[in-house]
């Protein structure tokens, strides 16, 4: 009760700092917090964009190592497998969730809504990490495996590091959702610049991973879709606020000139 009162008396106290404020100094706070959101947005944007590429380049090494090794050992196969998707998963934690943190910090400092996205993004990078090294250390267990061993070796090597998977596939997923909710809250602030497109590439997105986990053909391209959609929307967003910004600037300046105009007259 008393934090909702809190809340409240600090919306009230910004509302009336916006009402008693100076013209111009009003207009350049907004200019300010629109340059930042805009900056936060194209970071975002150029992190899910990132992804998407390393994932479309994995896929023809992955598929040339894994059918490689398949023409010796089924466990080779499944080494190669995982190996390669760990290292993907650290790629993306050093290269793509640097870049998706400092987006979610610019838009943290225009608005405290988005802050779950920054502590979202930090959960997801140690959760790939994790993941990471767990897959590789798995791949290379079970790439040490002596030939001819028996199924039941090799399905015994993966159920050992089942439960490990399991943990940090858990821990990527909390920030996962987090991230989500800032995207979401970011489409609802913005919806006439873009902001509904953003959703609804998110919802497309969630319903291909979830069909995805359930190994529903059809899934993954749908997760696909969803996160092109996602990008366009992003772009959209990005454009409107480039606009704005733009207009802001023009009345800023002029707001400024007729300052000028009223002091020397």
């Amino acid at each position: 009760m008393g934090r909702t009162i809190l809340i409240y008396v600090n919306i009230v106290y910004i509302l009336w700092e916006d009402y008693t404020m100076p013209r111009c100094e009003y207009i350049e706070k907004e200019l300010k917090r629109i340059s930042t959101e805009r900056e936060g947005i194209n970071h975002v944007f150029k992190a899910y964009l990132a992804s998407l590429i390393l994932g479309f380049i994995s896929i023809p090494f992955l598929v040339a190592a894994t059918l490689s090794a398949a023409s010796s050992e089924p466990s080779s196969a499944i080494a190669t497998l995982l190996i390669g998707a760990g290292i993907l998963d650290i790629i993306i934690a050093v290269i793509v969730v640097p870049i998706m943190y400092k987006g979610f910090k610019l838009l943290a400092m225009a608005s405290q809504d988005y802050g779950i996205g920054v502590t979202g993004t930090i959960i997801q990078g140690i959760g790939n990490i994790l993941s990471g090294i767990v897959l590789i250390v798995a791949g290379n267990h079970l790439a040490n495996i002596p030939r001819g061993a028996s199924p039941e070796k090799v399905m015994s090597t993966i159920l050992h590091f089942m439960g490990y998977l399991v943990l940090v596939a858990l821990i990527g997923l909390l920030g996962g959702i987090m991230v989500l909710i800032a995207l979401w809250r970011l489409g609802d602030a913005y919806p006439q610049y873009g902001g509904d497109v953003l959703k609804i590439g998110l919802v497309i997105w969630i319903i291909g991973y979830a069909l995805q986990v359930f190994q529903v053909r059809g899934g993954g391209l749908l997760a696909l879709v969803g996160i092109l959609v996602l990008l366009y929307g992003l772009h959209r967003l990005r454009e409107e606020l480039g606009s704005l910004q733009g207009e802001k600037e023009y009345e800023l300046e002029r707001c400024r000139r007729e300052e000028a105009q009223n002091i020397s007259g």
